[in-house]
């Protein structure tokens, strides 16, 4: 898979694979201190 260049091709990407879009986000609050997400919330990209 190659992740086209753009806001909107990374967009595009992270809709159509949202266990990467989970990840990202899960990294990106262990890192800033936020706190995790309920399950029943969603990522958005």
């Amino acid at each position: 898979d190659l992740l086209g260049q753009g806001r909107e091709a990374a967009k595009k990407h992270l809709r159509e694979n949202p266990e990467i879009a989970s990840q990202i986000d899960g990294v990106i609050r262990e890192r800033t201190g936020l706190p995790a997400r309920s399950n029943g919330d969603e990522v958005q990209a």
